[in-house]
């Protein structure tokens, strides 16, 4: 280990004015607790419901996204308490969370749900974040014969990392098609795409005889750029760990190898948050508990079919996840 590594903190120590600013709910959003239904007939994914919930909205003749970012949320505060929930910015769309969630899955339970970190002073925080472990074009996989989401919840047993209270947070916001960085994303990938399949200008360039699975990861790409997109990110916050804060991350992160996809090679790897200052820590636990885009994000472009799996809905029956009644 290099001299800067031993410097590198992976978790602080809050005191109680941290404490008590984290606690606080965010300004302007409505969180909804879900509550899975009791009986097994839970879709694989929940693609008519990001479909359901979506909204545009742009400025400068759209070239600017001003669309909402909602978030979805997988949180123990305590071994014996696991939830779900869906965070949005109005009441319009908390509105369409309920009836475009309980037509998609039917069955399924609403409460109020937690704003907020559960978090007290002489905790310690830190976390991480999860991203494309290639360029983002190359879609994850989307084929389930279960929720993909049993593989993350299974790891929060209440007999898992007792010592820690965890926050998973997936945000996600439309992206608009007419942005400048939406158009830069669409012609670089419309590029891989066509060399992939073979479609190559230029008579300088040599020959290449192209695979079935090149084919193949073509015109997955080329879905992909056709299909509705959205900017996610993936974040991992550990409270009350303390020196195993990185091995919490760890842990958490291998229930989304589920992702991988064989095909384009797809997957979702991990990166760490180890900084030498505390304040960087800090305004990573303050993104999480505003549920905003900021603090050590790492942001990529799902399709609507990625997105609905990694917002699934679990069908295990686990002991701290409480159903609906029949």
């Amino acid at each position: 280990m290099s001299a800067k590594d031993r410097l590198l903190r992976n978790h602080i120590t809050i005191n109680q004015e941290t404490a008590d600013a984290l606690s606080q709910a965010p300004d302007g959003r409505f969180t909804v607790r879900v509550k899975p239904p009791s009986n097994d007939d839970v879709p694989e994914t929940v693609y008519r419901f990001v479909k359901g919930i979506t909204e545009y909205q742009t400025t400068w003749f759209g070239l600017q996204n001003k669309s909402p970012v909602s978030v979805y949320e997988i949180r123990r505060s305590s071994p014996e308490r696991l939830q779900l929930q869906f965070s949005v910015p109005t009441k319009r769309l908390e509105r369409k969370v309920r009836t475009q969630l309980a037509e998609t899955v039917p069955g399924v339970g609403f409460e109020s749900g937690e704003a907020g970190l559960p978090i007290e002073k002489g905790n310690s925080i830190g976390g991480g974040v999860l991203t494309m472990g290639k360029t983002d074009w190359y879609p994850l996989r989307t084929d389930f014969e279960s929720p993909p989401i049993n593989s993350v919840v299974s790891s929060l047993h209440r007999h898992a990392m007792r010592d820690s209270r965890l926050v998973i947070q997936v945000l996600f916001q439309p992206a608009a098609r007419k942005s400048i960085r939406d158009r830069r994303w669409a012609r670089k990938a419309q590029k891989e795409a066509q060399y992939l399949g073979g479609d190559r200008s230029g008579i300088l360039l040599p020959e290449r005889n192209v695979t079935a699975r090149e084919r193949e990861q073509a015109n997955l790409i080329e879905a992909k750029v056709d299909g509705s997109r959205f900017n996610t990110g993936i974040r991992i916050l550990v409270i009350g760990a303390g020196d195993a804060t990185l091995s919490r991350v760890k842990e958490l992160s291998g229930g989304f190898n589920v992702f991988e996809n064989l095909t384009t090679g797809q997957f979702l790897e991990t990166h760490y948050l180890r900084t030498l200052r505390a304040s960087r820590i800090r305004g990573f636990a303050a993104a999480v508990a505003d549920q905003e885009f900021r603090g050590w994000m790492l942001p990529f472009q799902t399709s609507a079919e990625e997105l609905a799996g990694l917002v699934s809905i679990p069908d295990r029956e686990q002991e701290n996840l409480r159903t609906a009644h029949p």
